[in-house]
């Protein structure tokens, strides 16, 4: 049986976003039901390169169909500056569950944008009102142009605030979506005060506060 080899453009092209979010909606369901195999991800941290890697196996039942695989992913920080380089770098191994053969070896980084873009979106449909016109993002880096991918898909987004310390990061934000949304820059309480607000970024505090 042949293997599958996707690079990113691979993985881009054959990933619609509205799939992948119908594929995460499974996948929380099946976790729920207990149809889902996920031991905790494990980590390899390397201190002298200010870095890690991690691995994530899992095995679910969907109903109509099951998979297994593992993803074996880094966070870099340092990448973008030093190497011009992501900060994470993903690969994706997906294999039949009955025979383990492995069906397909894709980017990974590709793959964890538009999952962790999808995610949003299943939350943001179960969460946010119907009619949801606006969306708030605090970050404007690069997964922030995938939640916005992703939530327009399941809300009628036509208004956008975005907040992040680096203006540049905004002005880019900002160039890239102007001819889809009304979209600009922003405080983070005007990003919060939108009908959905999606917080992308690595920080350890609280970054948006109550009204």
């Amino acid at each position: 049986m042949e293997t599958v080899l996707l690079d990113r453009e691979g993985v881009d092209a054959n990933a619609r976003m509205d799939e992948v979010i119908d594929a995460v909606g499974d996948a929380f369901a099946a976790y729920e039901r207990g149809d889902a195999l996920m031991p905790a991800k494990s980590y390899i941290e390397l201190d002298r390169y200010n870095g890690d890697f991690r691995s994530m196996p899992a095995y679910m039942d969907a109903g109509e169909w099951d998979a297994a695989g593992i993803k074996w992913v880094n966070v870099h920080p340092d990448n973008p500056e030093k190497f011009d380089l992501p900060t994470v770098i993903g690969t994706m191994i997906y294999s039949d569950p009955e025979t383990a053969v492995p069906l397909a070896i894709m980017d990974g980084t590709e793959l964890t944008m538009k999952r962790t873009g999808a995610a949003a979106a299943v939350a943001t449909d179960r969460l946010a009102i119907p009619e949801a016109r606006s969306m708030g993002l605090v970050g404007a880096g690069v997964q922030s142009y995938m939640q916005l991918e992703a939530i327009a898909e399941i809300r009628p987004i036509e208004e956008v605030v975005v907040s992040d310390l680096d203006s540049d990061a905004v002005d880019a934000f900002v160039d890239t979506f102007s001819d889809r949304f009304d979209v600009r820059a922003g405080s983070i309480a005007e990003a919060a005060a939108c009908d959905v607000l999606s917080t992308v970024t690595p920080s350890t505090e609280p970054i948006v506060s109550r009204a």
